[in-house]
Parts: C-alpha cells; sequence; structure tokens
C-alpha cells in the first residue's frame, strides 16, 4: 500500500500539483532526517533537492542523501581501486552529477574531475548540481563520446536515465567527440580511473579511446546485455563480449562480480593493469 501511494505520489511531480509534491517532499524529507532540506522547482522545470551537505539537481523528483549517493558510488565504480587524493577522474555518462560530486570529495583540491554528458537537459542539471556543490575540481563537457568526431541524435526519453545515442532517428541533435580528443585537450590524459555508463554506446566510445587505453588507467565499464536479456531491448545493447575483447587485447585484466546477485552487476566490467588485480572471467 506504501509503496503504490509513493509511486502515485511521483507520478504528480509532472502536473499541475508539482509544487505540492515538492512541498510534501520537502516536509517527508526533514522529518525523515531530522534535518534541513528543501526541495523545489525552478524556473527550468529541474527539481533542487538542497541538503545540509549536498545539492542536486535532477529533471525528476530527487530524495537522495548525499550517504546515499556516497554508498552507490563506491559499491558501483570504486569496487576494484581506491580514488585517492589527487587522482583524475574521468566520468562518461555523468548523468545529473550525483556520483561527480562524491568524486569531486575524493580526489580533493589537488584532484580533478572530468564529467562528460550527452543529454543538454541533463547536461544542463549537471551544470547546476556542480554549480550548486561550488566544485572548483570539476570540468564539465556536453558532449557523446564515440569512435569520431561529427554529430548524433540522442533520444529524449521520459526517464531521462535511459537516453541513448544508438539507432535514434529522432531527438536532439547532438556534439560527439573522441575520448582520445577530449582529454587531450583538458590536459587530462593520464586519468587514475575512467567511470563509463553510457547506455550501449560504451564499445565505440572505446574504440575513440585507443590513446587513453595506453596511459593504463583503471576501467569501470556498464555494459547492459540485461536490458536485452531480461527487459525487451534490442540487440544493440549486447556489447559485453565486444567491449571485453578491446580491454583484453589493450593488456588489460579483467574482473567480475559473478557472485552478486543484482541482475545488472554480471555486465560490470573491472580492469587494471595493475598487479593488484585479478582475472574472474567465467564467461
Amino acid at each position: 500500500m506504501y509503496r503504490k501511494l509513493k509511486n502515485y505520489f511521483k507520478s504528480l511531480q509532472n502536473t499541475p500539483l508539482r509544487n505540492l509534491v515538492a512541498l510534501v517532499a520537502t516536509v517527508q524529507q526533514c522529518i525523515k532526517y531530522f534535518s534541513y532540506i528543501h526541495i523545489y522547482i525552478d524556473n527550468d522545470g529541474d527539481w533542487f533537492n538542497c541538503r545540509t551537505n549536498v545539492n542536486f539537481v535532477s529533471p525528476e523528483l530527487n530524495v537522495f542523501s548525499f550517504e546515499m549517493v556516497k554508498a552507490a558510488a563506491l559499491d558501483y565504480w570504486c569496487y576494484d581501486y581506491n580514488i585517492k587524493e589527487g587522482d583524475i577522474v574521468v566520468d562518461v555518462g555523468a548523468g545529473i552529477g550525483d556520483d561527480v560530486v562524491v568524486f569531486s570529495r575524493l580526489v580533493g583540491d589537488k584532484g580533478r574531475v572530468i564529467a562528460i554528458e550527452a543529454h543538454p537537459n541533463t547536461y544542463r542539471c549537471l551544470y547546476k548540481t556542480i554549480k550548486k556543490n561550488h566544485l572548483k575540481n570539476v570540468t564539465i563537457i556536453n558532449s557523446a563520446v564515440s569512435d569520431y568526431e561529427g554529430e548524433t541524435i540522442v533520444s529524449c526519453n521520459d526517464n531521462y536515465l535511459t537516453n541513448s545515442i544508438l539507432g535514434e532517428n529522432e531527438g536532439l541533435k547532438i556534439q560527439m567527440r573522441t575520448l582520445d580528443n577530449i582529454l587531450k585537450e583538458n590536459d587530462a590524459c593520464t586519468p587514475n580511473l575512467i567511470k563509463m555508463n553510457i547506455e550501449g554506446a560504451e564499445l565505440t566510445a572505446l574504440i575513440g579511446m585507443k590513446k587513453i587505453l595506453k596511459a593504463n588507467p583503471h576501467l569501470v565499464v556498464s555494459c547492459h546485455d540485461f536490458l536485452t536479456e531480461n527487459h525487451g531491448a534490442g540487440t544493440e545493447m549486447q556489447t559485453y563480449d565486444q567491449v571485453k575483447e578491446i580491454i583484453q587485447n589493450a593488456g588489460y585484466i579483467i574482473k567480475r562480480r559473478m557472485d552478486d546477485k543484482r541482475e545488472e552487476m554480471k555486465y560490470y566490467i573491472y580492469a587494471s593493469k595493475s598487479i593488484g588485480s585479478v582475472e574472474n572471467i567465467n564467461s
């Protein structure tokens, strides 16, 4: 019953009652965490989730705490590499910047985060998240990442997390660049960690980062084969085998979390050339 009520409440966020949704969410979160929290919508229709220790801006209602976001970021992206102060972290598919905030705090004033997001609307929220949190060590870039320079189309789905550049004929025209060129222009050619979560475009992105792979960064690549296997997505989402081949051919050792029961984790690739990484393919 509670879940149905919660889902119904969230369904009102895009209706004329959205300001009421923001008010109720603010009160509920303040009571839950016994802390100052302010949830509101700006003139662009973006949702602000403002807390004493963090601010997130999203295209939809967001009530995540920093502690929740940090736990998820460490779980998904730092499983095989602990980000250190002074590191350079590249976030390909940065979304609204929730992980970026965590990375920014981990690398500190001497480190850098390069945050790349393709969709203009999501990028707008990323920009606001970075600005609202006063993150001086973050560079943000509005571009898709692929194996050549040019233009492409990105979808405009209701769920901003599922927007993709794969096989799209309708949507927004955006810039497309190689990661090699992006990082060269931003003096970040020796990153310590590259996180990639770009809804099936990871294969062409890896093809376009031959130079960066030679710099031996740690890699975390989220493939989405589970969407094809379990959720009716097209075969274009089945990239795992080819992604694995590219990474291994570049001299990396791959680690996987085969005992993790979450369906998506089977297709996360953790890769490194360091001695500490252990091969565990089981494929």
